[in-house]
């Protein structure tokens, strides 16, 4: 059709996100964009947009212009931030492109909801940095993610959702998550004929009363005098941080008064993943 076409937009189910028919004025192959709004949340959003779209006027290239520039308010903290093109007037082969951009309020966290598990969501907080406050960005959910799913409180996390409230700052973050089944108890005794016990006790708790710790025995007598003991036991937060601690302690035992013990304290800070310290000694008494 001639210059002046107007696209027509079909909100979505996300906040921002739309379907969007473009009729392509005759001629036109490059565009410029015209951006209105939110010039205090994304600066050259005009620029954002070009990035986005390549130059180009096509519906696809649009939509990927539309969709940069909602991505780069995000980021920035408007998590309901929404991108919308009001015109499109065509000279020749460029076509200038009208786009409105309504970034919102920054939005934080309100309340953290775990759907599918016990674990209380102070501890899920903690361990995945959605704290109440935060201001809510693409990143932060995704990291939040990865944090949970390094915890092995959860077999898995599904993608983590930002819903809007009644006020729009304020945002429920809901993360479907499966817990894994770490409790167990399995046991076994007997004796020989000297009187020496033999068999396997082995006890493990998960996420205990949901507060996302866990514990765990297990003793093992070979008979002649022969056993080893094993003990641990893990902290996911430390005062409320995203620092796990855990200790484990094993000792073998024979007859002959020998006996080695081994113990180990690790430390592990999910906000740096790759930090990591262990601490272990070994001990022999004859």
């Amino acid at each position: 059709t001639g210059s002046g076409t107007t696209p027509g937009t079909t909100p979505g189910t996300t906040p921002g996100a739309a379907r969007i028919t473009v009729l392509r004025p005759r001629g036109a192959l490059r565009s410029v964009a015209v951006v209105q709004g939110g010039e205090d949340a994304v600066p050259e959003a005009a620029r954002v947009f070009e990035r986005g779209s390549g130059g180009r006027c096509d519906a696809r290239s649009l939509a990927a212009g539309l969709e940069a520039l909602r991505a780069e308010a995000q980021a920035r903290g408007r998590y309901g931030a929404t991108a919308s093109i009001d015109s499109i007037a065509a000279r020749g082969n460029l076509a200038r492109v009208h786009v409105r951009l309504n970034p919102g309020p920054t939005v934080a966290i309100d309340t953290l909801a775990l759907e599918g598990s016990t674990t209380k969501s102070s501890v899920a907080a903690s361990i995945s940095g959605l704290t109440r406050g935060r201001v809510v960005t693409p990143s932060l959910l995704e990291e939040a993610r990865a944090r949970l799913e390094a915890s092995d409180l959860f077999a898995s996390v599904g993608p983590i959702q930002a819903l809007a409230g009644a006020d729009l700052s304020r945002a429920r973050i809901v993360a479907p998550v499966v817990e894994s089944r770490a409790s167990r108890f399995e046991g076994a005794v007997g004796l020989q004929n000297g009187g020496s016990a033999t068999g396997l006790i082995d006890l493990a708790l998960g996420n205990i009363g949901g507060s996302g710790r866990s514990a765990g025995a297990r003793w093992a007598g070979f008979g002649d005098g022969r056993s080893e003991y094993a003990a641990n036991y893990r902290e996911p937060s430390l005062l409320g941080r995203g620092v796990g601690a855990s200790l484990s302690l094993f000792a073998q035992v024979f007859d002959s008064l020998y006996t080695q013990t081994r113990w180990s304290l690790a430390l592990d800070s999910r906000p740096f993943s790759k930090l990591h310290g262990r601490k272990s000694t070994n001990s022999n008494d004859a």
